[in-house]
């Protein structure tokens, strides 16, 4: 593997942050998903980092004001997910959880097709200590106006996956249709903090 570019000849990190770009997938056409793997190339490998953060910009297709959007980890499609959600939209806050669910309900209200044209939402995902042996920890903070009137939400929710394995891959869809075009998923690794 080719030393990535945050590291320089002497071992340091180059990098003060500690963010680094992993991969941008931003639409050109309606996709019924989009996904992310850990790979072999000196970003790209998910193995040197402690944290990911995904920066969303999101719109679905289906024929109504609002989806939901859900994750997936390492292609797991059992019972293996809960998720706590806070939310309030149009000023009516509500919460729920859900245990032993197929998926991860992770991004709310995601303006839809009969939403306001070019009215898209916005969301940033944390997975905690992706390469852990313990259960794995994502954090979704989510808002959008879905027709620049009356119909704001926003929400966060705590999702954990009960899988003691290091996440590898993320798949993030939306709970009815597709992703619209222009929808963009920005995916960074956090680098252990090693410098002051």
């Amino acid at each position: 593997m080719a030393q990535p570019s945050y590291i320089a000849e002497d071992g340091t990190l180059t990098d003060g942050e500690a963010w680094v770009a992993i991969a941008t997938t931003d639409l050109t056409s309606d996709a019924g998903s989009v996904t992310f793997t850990s790979d072999s190339t000196a970003t790209g490998d998910w193995s040197q980092y402690l944290d990911l953060m995904m920066i969303c910009h999101v719109r679905g297709t289906n024929a109504s004001t609002a989806v939901g959007g859900y994750l997936r980890f390492n292609d797991d499609t059992g019972n293996n997910y809960n998720f706590l959600l806070l939310d309030v939209s149009a000023d009516a806050p509500r919460g729920y959880s859900e245990a032993s669910h197929t998926k991860a309900e992770a991004i709310l209200a995601v303006p839809a097709g009969s939403s306001t044209a070019n009215v898209f939402g916005a969301a940033v995902v944390h997975f905690a200590d992706i390469n852990s042996g313990k259960d794995k920890v994502v954090l979704i903070r989510s808002a959008c106006d879905q027709n620049n009137t009356t119909t704001f939400g926003s929400g966060s929710t705590v999702c954990q996956w009960r899988n003691q394995a290091a996440i590898t891959k993320i798949l993030a869809y939306p709970s009815s249709g597709n992703w619209k075009s222009d929808t963009r998923f920005d995916l960074y690794g956090i680098l252990p903090r090693m410098v002051s």
